[in-house]
């Protein structure tokens, strides 16, 4: 916290951005826990279920963390597509460390797609099959640091 203090000091708010890159989207958090803890109404839907509301997901992400590449593409074909919903957001699809726990994913060892989801091709089919059913695919994505290894 004293550092976000001492970066809000800075003659220029751009400057502190620059210099925590993150405090643009804390900052972003406090005032949306401002606003709700103010009394501000929460988002509604548009009317139903999704089954009854297809369009309505039509800018709705899904996150499919840690599922497989065929696994992903089959729901987007069998479900997300259908329903209308726009995209999907993978784990990150490189090579990483070894291990059970979710956070192996964000321990990168090199940049090959290869991880516990799957292969390069399976990736390829996945974004091929979630594109013909109309769902964009976003991979999240650790470039900043490259592990030591498993």
């Amino acid at each position: 916290a004293s550092s976000i203090v001492s970066c809000l000091r800075l003659a220029s708010p751009l400057k502190a951005l620059d210099r925590m890159p993150g405090l643009g989207v804390q900052l972003a958090m406090v005032g949306a826990s401002a606003a709700l803890a103010a009394g501000a109404p929460p988002l509604q839907p548009r009317g139903g279920n999704v089954s009854e509301n297809p369009q309505g997901m039509s800018s709705a992400f899904v996150h499919l963390f840690e599922w497989s590449w065929a696994d992903v593409a089959l729901e987007c074909e069998q479900w997300l597509g259908p329903k209308g919903f726009k995209a999907v957001q993978v784990s990150p699809p490189n090579e990483h460390i070894q291990g059970d726990a979710w956070w192996t994913r964000y321990q990168p060892v090199t940049y090959k797609l290869v991880s516990r989801s799957g292969d390069e091709n399976a990736f390829i089919d996945m974004v091929d099959r979630c594109k013909k059913a109309g769902v964009d695919i976003y991979a999240d994505a650790v470039f900043n640091h490259i592990a030591s290894g498993s």
